[in-house]
């Protein structure tokens, strides 16, 4: 996204506050909405977090402890997960100063996997470089296969400045990637349903008043 802006020359974005938006023709762009949303329902199918768009997290290993899906505001398909390593996974409340992770990273997951850690390991893993401030990619990309020598990666300050796999690894389908951050649209949520720049231009033309194509 910065190297976007660069290419445009666009140094910053400011946002005022002004109350409601003044839509031009509501009815057009509500009933737009709901139809847009009523579509991708059909296309989305049941959520199940990382598992709708990561086929190792339906491993029994993960999903036995799975503590719930989340999503980003407003976004009707969870895509992280939420694993409890640290207390029943199945209960609500929280007694654990630091129950679990919230996995979202699919590259870094995918690189623990194919060290041989399981999602037990690998959710600790994760939340001990949470709290180093390292990035969970350049800890197990540099050979690490447990989570003692996470530790003492972490501890010796070793973990090495590794460069991450592209972004677009996050993502089942690429084509879109491109399209979406340029609109300001979730990558991972249209690489599912499948972008249609027509519906989207549909949906948003009636607010904005004007054309996107």
């Amino acid at each position: 996204m910065g190297a976007e802006l660069g290419r445009r020359k666009l140094v910053g974005v400011a946002f005022r506050g002004m109350g409601e938006l003044e839509v031009s023709d509501s009815e057009g762009h509500m009933t737009a909405s709901l139809a847009l949303r009523a579509d991708h329902a059909s296309r989305l199918g049941p959520s199940a977090g990382l598992a709708s768009y990561w086929d190792k997290a339906r491993d029994s290993g993960f999903s036995s402890l799975l503590h719930r899906v989340v999503a980003c505001f407003g976004c009707p398909h969870p895509c992280r997960s939420f694993l409890k390593i640290n207390e029943d996974p199945k209960q609500m409340a929280l007694s654990a100063k630091e129950p679990g992770y919230l996995h979202f990273d699919i590259p870094s997951l995918d690189a623990a996997a194919s060290a041989g850690m399981g999602s037990g390991a690998v959710t600790t893993a994760f939340m001990e470089c949470a709290k180093a401030g390292a990035d969970p990619s350049s800890v197990i990309g540099a050979g690490v296969t447990d989570i003692a020598g996470v530790r003492t990666m972490l501890a010796t300050g070793d973990a090495p400045a590794k460069a991450r796999a592209s972004a677009k690894g996050s993502f089942r389908s690429y084509s879109t990637f491109d399209d979406c951050i340029a609109l300001g649209l979730c990558p991972r949520y249209w690489a599912k349903v499948g972008l249609d720049l027509d519906a989207v231009s549909e949906c948003i033309e009636p607010a904005l008043g004007r054309g996107l194509r």
